[in-house]
């Protein structure tokens, strides 16, 4: 079989043997050279397409990681401002996620980091969202259980500088991405005009012989140049986009920090309002920095500086100081402080405040430092007290009602017990009171009764115990009684301060008593069979002529 043509055969022989043998190698070596040229490009052009392509894909999730570090910090700040609490609980699963998204994009580029640099840089990025997570997790941890004014002040004072920090980490890797995707574009170029330059080399070598062949393979070169050009073009303008898209974003940043320094001057006013101020005790030295509203709360000014935990003690009332000293002590120990206290002005003015603390520990679980909060609840002591007196004192005499009674009652029972001594209890019911109220009115009544409350407050004892019971009834209580004699001189002098006319709208108005007297213990054990045995006593005191007393039965004899 032949496989050469018969007028190329013909046309060979005419030519030297080597230059058939040479042209034959020339195009040889040209088909070589223009297909492996063609193949390298492509190949190149390829592979630094994909460096290309990678570098871009880490500068955008490096910016992509520095935003939602931004928006993640931003969702827990928006927490302790809402106070819808499902815009609350949406904005933390929001911070869930981001959180998320953040641990995510830090594991994909970790495994990618080759170069030292960028390993030294991606180390100190985690070590700084490490550090920052405990701050966070103290905030939020603080929000989940309902300290909203903590979790606020521990946001502006730790989280929010520790995540700035964070913040500088991601501003370096996206800088150090930036410029590694720059260099690489470079060597990119540079490496790409080599290869051109050589290709070209080969192929004016080629061109002496055969210029259609030369024409191709530049044209092919020239063609493929244009594209990676083109190309490279492109992925710099998608990276000027990304800056302008990044300056925009750094501008919403700045506004919300703006909001969020207004929000910081808000708070500062609410707790101005509130009469709450914060603190923070360096447990290591013992010394103790305050707010300015501390200040105003304990009657001072920063001249009569506080720097120490003994200068705070001396401003605790002396009766409570035991009380704050153990308090403190316990905080320590389990983390948390809360209580309130007396305290005293510079003027001896006594004030009511409340404290709530928590401890930050270092190696060892040692103390380093308890920061916290203050607030004046002197007015709410006032309005208790007042409440308090309301709910356990008669609104007409003043005296005990039938509630304090009882309780004043039961305690000098179990006194009596433990001591072995005698009570009595004697149960008053005014003689004709209906008639006064009916002949001279309801107003006179009262009168009567505030009279005969203010009578039977001089004439007992101090340790006695006086109580309007119900309606015209009053209960007095004698507690450690030595002999019945005692009872009887009590009870003649109670009488005996009755003598005296009462003036009821210029009417002279003579009071009397019908008095029932019980004795523990044996007349009765407890405060219920008491008054019992006190008010069987009274009615056959009234049934037996009235305006005296009589004993119980069981008790001593009258």
């Amino acid at each position: 079989m032949r496989l050469i043509p018969p007028f190329l055969s013909s046309f060979t022989n005419l030519l030297p043997r080597w230059l058939v043998v040479g042209f034959g190698f020339l195009c040889l070596l040209v088909t070589l050279v223009v297909g492996s040229s063609i193949y390298y490009l492509n190949t190149l052009r390829n592979e630094l397409g994909s460096v290309v392509n990678i570098q871009m894909q880490r500068i955008s999730q490096a910016h992509e990681m520095r935003m939602t570090i931004r928006e993640r910090m931003l969702s827990l700040d928006r927490i302790f401002l809402e106070h819808d609490p499902f815009v609350q609980d949406e904005l933390y699963l929001q911070f869930l996620n981001l959180g998320g998204r953040v641990i995510q994009l830090r594991r994909e580029l970790e495994p990618q980091a080759e170069d030292a640099d960028e390993q030294r840089i991606l180390s100190s990025f985690k070590r700084e969202i490490l550090h920052t997570a405990d701050k966070t997790d103290a905030v939020v941890a603080l929000y989940l259980d309902g300290r909203m004014e903590e979790g606020r002040s521990l946001l502006l004072s730790e989280a929010i500088p520790s995540q700035a920090r964070v913040t500088e980490a991601s501003d370096a890797l996206q800088a150090f991405y930036r410029e590694q995707g720059q260099q690489t574009v470079a060597h990119a170029r540079q490496v790409y005009e080599s290869a051109f330059q050589m290709v070209i080399g080969l192929g004016v070598g080629a061109i002496l012989l055969t210029l259609l062949t030369a024409a191709l393979v530049i044209r092919r070169i020239l063609k493929d140049r244009q594209s990676l050009l083109a190309e490279i073009e492109i992925r710099r303008e998608a990276e000027a986009e990304l800056l302008v898209l990044s300056g925009d974003l750094e501008e919403i940043v700045a506004m919300r920090t703006a909001r969020l320094q207004e929000a910081t001057d808000l708070l500062k006013e609410a707790q101005r309002i509130g009469q709450m101020g914060h603190w923070e005790w360096d447990v290591r030295d013992g010394s103790i920095k305050w707010s300015d509203e501390v200040y105003r709360l304990f009657g001072m000014n920063k001249i009569a500086s506080v720097t120490s935990y003994d200068e705070f003690l001396q401003t605790a009332h002396p009766d409570d100081r035991d009380k704050v000293v153990t308090a403190m002590e316990k905080a320590l120990i389990q983390g948390c402080y809360r209580g309130s206290h007396r305290i005293l002005w510079p003027d001896g003015s006594i004030r009511y405040i409340e404290g709530m603390g928590r401890v930050t520990y270092g190696e060892g679980d040692r103390p380093l430092r308890m920061v916290g909060t203050l607030q004046d609840i002197t007015e709410e002591q006032r309005l208790q007290q007042q409440l308090w007196d309301l709910a356990h004192h008669d609104g007409l005499t003043g005296l005990p009602n039938r509630g304090l009674l009882i309780d004043r009652l039961q305690q000098a029972i179990a006194i009596a017990h433990r001591q072995g001594t005698t009570l009595a209890v004697a149960l008053f019911d005014l003689d004709r009171f209906k008639l006064a109220n009916d002949s001279l009115g309801h107003a006179a009544g009262d009168r009567l009764l505030v009279e005969v409350a203010s009578r039977l407050r001089g004439a007992v004892r101090q340790s006695d115990i006086v109580a309007r019971f119900a309606g015209d009834e009053f209960v007095a209580v004698f507690p450690a009684l030595v002999a019945s004699e005692e009872t009887a001189q009590l009870l003649d002098k109670i009488l005996a301060s009755f003598n005296a006319p009462c003036q009821l709208h210029g009417t002279e108005w003579l009071i009397s008593a019908s008095i029932g007297v019980a004795f523990y213990p044996s007349d009765a054990r407890d405060a219920q069979g008491l008054l019992q045995a006190a008010d069987e006593a009274m009615y056959a005191m009234k049934q037996a002529g009235r305006n005296g007393y009589r004993m119980y039965q069981a008790g001593f004899t009258s």
